[in-house]
């Protein structure tokens, strides 16, 4: 909403009003759409520009909110946590689109850097899957959620067990390797069953500057594969 009217040349009065219009039209949907791969989750974000356009239109057509809309819509509503100064900090000189990411894999942004930290152990040691005994992961805490084992393809891609189990099975990652054949394998859902998701609090306070996992392979052996990767590779932080 506020991107279309600064590039519209409104004034400051008009942007702080369609941003309060726009906090009216805010879309608060249930992000476990997306975990179990629900088609719905695929809408969130053409709504939301939508209701960015229409905000324009509205405060065209006349209609007005009320001056503290945008403030109780993130403090109370949608968000505890609203700060002003540090909403407007750097405002006209650090644009957002600027931190943007581009993804390796075909999968959820979170699960690159433990993806990562795989190849790495893999690219260093070659594993046998049948000596591994466990496989734990530790990250911040939107890549750590509980998972149920994913039904279709579009969740797989949010299950850091099961891509990992993808991966250690032989499949790869690549968007040639997403068939129902990966979800039937029952290699990947032995291998998925051996994955720990740990939170660490640490990783999960350099949040969002980073997005850091580190991934530890257990065998049977007692030896131990371990790699550790700051933020996933194609990040803003490791373009």
């Amino acid at each position: 909403a506020l991107g279309v009217a600064a590039v519209s040349q409104r004034s400051p009065e008009a942007l702080v009003q369609v941003a309060n219009i726009a906090a009216g039209l805010t879309m608060n949907p249930l992000v476990n759409n997306s975990f179990a791969g629900c088609s719905i989750a695929c809408t969130f974000a053409g709504m939301a520009g939508q209701a960015g356009l229409m905000a324009n239109l509205f405060f065209d057509s006349g209609m007005r909110a009320e001056p503290h809309s945008l403030a109780m819509t993130f403090s109370r509503f949608v968000s505890t946590d609203f700060d002003p100064v540090l909403l407007a900090t750097d405002l006209g000189a650090q644009y957002a689109i600027g931190d943007n990411y581009f993804k390796p894999y075909p999968t959820c942004r979170f699960t690159h850097a433990a993806l990562d930290a795989l190849q790495q152990i893999m690219d260093a040691q070659v594993i046998d899957p049948e000596t591994i005994d466990a496989i734990d992961v530790y990250s911040f805490k939107a890549a750590v959620h509980p998972l149920a084992p994913p039904t279709n393809l579009e969740a797989l891609r949010f299950s850091i067990p099961y891509l990992i189990g993808m991966v250690l099975a032989g499949h790869g990652i690549g968007l040639s390797a997403f068939t129902d054949q990966v979800l039937d394998d029952p290699m990947v859902a032995r291998l998925a069953g051996k994955v720990r998701l740990i939170l660490d609090p640490a990783y999960d306070a350099m949040r969002p500057g980073h997005s850091p996992a580190r991934v530890i392979i257990r065998l049977n052996t007692g030896r131990e594969l371990a790699a550790e990767v700051m933020s996933g590779r194609g990040d803003q932080s490791n373009p």
